[in-house]
């Protein structure tokens, strides 16, 4: 007789966010029958790249993903933040069984609204859907690497491209986050340009923009007149890129997911869950 067919059972919503790890099984297989699995994801990105990632366990595949091509810049263009379908597949190495589904991942939750300040500093403000965030917090992507700790992106682009997807994410969890770029350019948060738009407004930045530092209090300044804002100590951070985020840099996933549970911890957030 033959064996019967493997099913992906998500222990999930069919959508969540982009940080949240895939907790699902395959029924028919691994646990139950004791076969080995290779777990598959793939993607394409706002500039239309494909990122693909393999592992033993599905948990593990956002710390697998790797570009398609090898001129695929090093982190997926998601500066849309339209919801990201994911094709998720599981094969059974001892028999060839398979088994498929797609998942919705999103960067903004129901809800959250961003806006684009153009008068005075030009910064981007990421409002969570509750009337009260948790905590409200100054991104500073004014210069240098972002939390990556890598300089694969030049001219300080990097910090800008992590705030652009870090900011939604966090706004998602119930922060208020305002995103302030190099010379108080709107560089993050914007609809398209991924990397390669914010390295303009990087190199926008060194040719001769205000210092960071009186960016950054020129923001605290402007945030605090927002309602939502009111009262609240003001916080301000640095990028950091979120766990399930393509990204081609060597870095240790395991402590930036450390690092990015250790954040939502310390502002409140509503936590990730954890894996199955």
């Amino acid at each position: 007789m033959a064996p019967d067919g493997l099913v992906l059972e998500p222990r999930e919503p069919a959508s969540g966010l982009l940080d949240e790890p895939f907790r699902m099984h395959a029924r028919g297989a691994g646990g139950e029958d004791g076969l080995p699995l290779t777990w598959r994801a793939r993607l394409r990105d706002d500039e239309g790249r494909v990122w693909r990632a393999s592992a033993e366990r599905a948990a593990e595949l956002p710390a697998a993903w790797a570009p398609a091509k090898a001129s695929t810049g090093p982190l997926a263009g998601l500066q849309s933040l339209r919801p990201v379908a994911i094709d998720v597949r599981v094969e059974s190495d001892d028999d060839g069984r398979v088994a498929s589904r797609t998942v919705t991942r999103k960067l903004l939750a129901d809800g959250v609204r961003v806006r684009r300040w153009r008068a005075g500093l030009a910064a981007t403000l990421h409002l969570p859907a509750a009337a009260t965030p948790c905590a409200v917090v100054v991104l500073d992507a004014t210069g240098g690497a972002g939390a990556t700790g890598r300089e694969e992106v030049p001219g300080g682009a990097e910090a800008i491209a992590t705030a652009a997807l870090a900011a939604p994410l966090l706004a998602s969890r119930g922060v208020l986050v305002l995103v302030v770029p190099p010379s108080g350019r709107n560089g993050a948060g914007g609809s398209t340009g991924g990397a390669a738009g914010a390295a303009g407004a990087a190199g926008a930045a060194g040719a001769g923009g205000a210092s960071s530092e009186r960016l950054l209090a020129a923001a605290r300044e402007q945030l605090a007149a927002v309602p939502a804002a009111a009262g609240a100590e003001i916080v301000s951070i640095a990028p950091l890129l979120p766990p399930g985020v393509p990204w081609s840099g060597d870095d240790d996933f395991g402590s930036r997911a450390a690092a990015w549970d250790a954040l939502l911890a310390t502002l409140g957030a509503t936590p990730r869950e954890r894996s199955a």
